[in-house]
């Protein structure tokens, strides 16, 4: 067994383990994207310092967490530009961290990051960005009460 094969095997039996379903407030739903996805989310956003639910959040408005989602020249779940950043984001772990790098390279407040994220060139509240915030504090909200 390759190396590799061995970290995602222990890293999906860490997920089953430590994923747990939040109850639903005020009729709220909890983020559907699959656990792994959600792991990943904590893992990397703990390691660059991004709250977890705004990436969940990202992810749910990018692509409903399906890898295979495809726009022009953006793929995956974070649907990173391959015209820029290059196609070898295959993984859902590659592509969370790669969206993690990319928000934290802007070195801006994360409305204003999430917006170049977005490729907007200049900062605009309106659209994606109000989008992926208002549900990352929904989530925030099911998950942390606040």
């Amino acid at each position: 067994m390759t190396r590799t094969k061995l970290i995602k095997i222990i890293l999906f039996m860490f997920c089953a383990l430590v994923t747990v379903n939040t109850p639903a407030y005020a009729g709220e739903v909890d983020t559907f994207i699959p656990d792994s996805q959600i792991y990943l989310c904590h893992y990397y956003g703990n390691m660059y310092g991004i709250q977890p639910e705004v990436l969940e959040a990202l992810i749910e408005v990018e692509s409903t967490g399906k890898m295979s989602a495809r726009n022009n020249t953006c793929y995956g779940i974070c649907q990173i530009n391959g015209a820029v950043w290059g196609y070898g984001y295959t993984s859902e772990s590659s592509q969370i961290e790669k969206a993690c790098q990319m928000l934290i390279s802007y070195n801006l407040p994360i409305d204003e990051a999430l917006s170049r994220y977005n490729g907007q060139r200049t900062y605009r509240y309106e659209g994606y960005v109000s989008k992926v915030l208002s549900r990352s504090h929904t989530l925030e909200v099911l998950h942390y009460g606040y």
